[in-house]
């Protein structure tokens, strides 16, 4: 078998969670299946986690789509003419602009359905959801990354149903990242927030609900790592609940994220909606309480490995039941460690692999 993947994520991502899961999927799957081919190209990359795989070289964004997509079109060209060719063509992203129908002839083509975010929430994004919509037509098999995300994928695009559509879980990045120190170090105190903070991500919520209970536990703050500096509604926001110095960004390294989860009361996860949430396993990793949404697909990711709120007020009630009960918090770190087990990248390499030839057999 010989798999082929594409350029897009390598030069749309620095860091994120796309990257890292076909980071992790080629990994295992080449570790795994030795005799089978398994290859990410790209002329030009600045993703770190491909660093030793791919040279790291960026020009201006569109300079580098060209200059990968023609790098594509060459790569995919000299397999054929070798004579070994390419039975499968994964894109890591939603634009092969490389992909023409010539090539469409001599592979199968599968794609990963990380989450269907634009679709529910950017509307605007015409482009993109139209590329979404079109490669999911062509795409011979389809991925999604967890069975909510299966049933929106289904449930916008009916059509999709008579195709073969495989759930597979992410496996657990194990570790997030060996625990250091911080460059600052952090509060003694800290609710734990992780990533982007924009739109659905309701990170206002988070606010609220913690200006409702912050005169009762003073010494406590909240540590928002990653997702870049707070912005001016971000500070007016934070300003007017009256959390000034209370609410901190601070921008880590996996090993930085590592130790913040082990050291945090809990993680909080007021997204109202994601594909998989790979914070909640990097949570359940480093023993660090989760807090989530009754939403998506967390229920199904987490079970009763976690605590649910649907409001402003019971994530109020949650948080504040994490940092009184630590009978409670160990309680739900046992659960998470437990709850862990059912993820691991092998698993999904094997599954993946499986459904390739699934593919390859129809």
């Amino acid at each position: 078998m010989r798999v082929f993947y594409d350029h897009q994520i390598l030069y749309l991502q620095k860091y994120g969670g796309i990257s890292r899961y076909f980071h992790e999927l080629i990994l295992n799957l080449k570790a795994m299946y030795p005799d089978d081919s398994f290859d990410i190209k790209a002329a030009i990359s600045q993703n770190y986690y491909f660093r030793d795989m791919v040279p790291q070289r960026r020009l201006f964004r569109h300079g580098n789509r060209f200059i990968n997509n023609v790098f594509m079109k060459y790569e995919i060209l000299r397999a054929d003419v070798s004579g070994k060719g390419i039975d499968i063509i994964h894109p890591t992203y939603y634009m092969p602009e490389y992909l023409d129908e010539w090539m469409r002839k001599r592979s199968r083509l599968v794609i990963t359905v990380h989450d269907m975010t634009y679709e529910h929430y950017m509307q605007s994004d015409k482009g993109i959801i139209e590329a979404r919509r079109k490669l999911f037509s062509q795409a011979d098999g389809i991925i999604t990354v967890s069975e909510n995300t299966r049933n929106d994928l289904l449930n916008i695009y009916p059509g999709l149903g008579s195709k073969p559509v495989c759930t597979i879980y992410h496996g657990c990045i194990d570790p997030v990242g060996k625990a250091c120190d911080p460059a600052v170090p952090l509060p003694g105190e800290y609710i734990l927030y992780v990533g982007s903070r924009s739109g659905y991500k309701d990170f206002p919520m988070l606010i609220k609900a913690f200006a409702a209970i912050a005169d009762k536990f003073g010494s406590v703050s909240i540590i928002c790592a990653g997702g870049g500096e707070f912005g001016a509604k971000e500070k007016k926001l934070i300003s007017e609940a009256g959390l000034e110095g209370r609410v901190i960004q601070r921008s880590m390294s996996d090993g930085e994220l590592s130790l913040a989860y082990k050291n945090a009361i809990c993680f909080v996860y007021p997204s109202q909606y994601e594909g998989f949430g790979l914070p909640i396993l990097e949570a359940f990793e480093n023993s660090c309480p989760v807090i989530l949404r009754n939403a998506s697909c967390f229920p199904e990711i987490a079970g009763d490995a976690a605590l649910y709120f649907d409001d402003v007020e019971e994530l109020s009630e949650s948080i504040s039941s994490m940092i009184d009960d630590k009978e409670k918090r160990e309680e739900l770190s046992e659960k998470g460690a437990g709850c862990l087990q059912r993820y691991s990248w092998e698993k999904a390499a094997e599954e993946t692999y499986d459904f390739y030839g699934k593919i390859l057999g129809a």
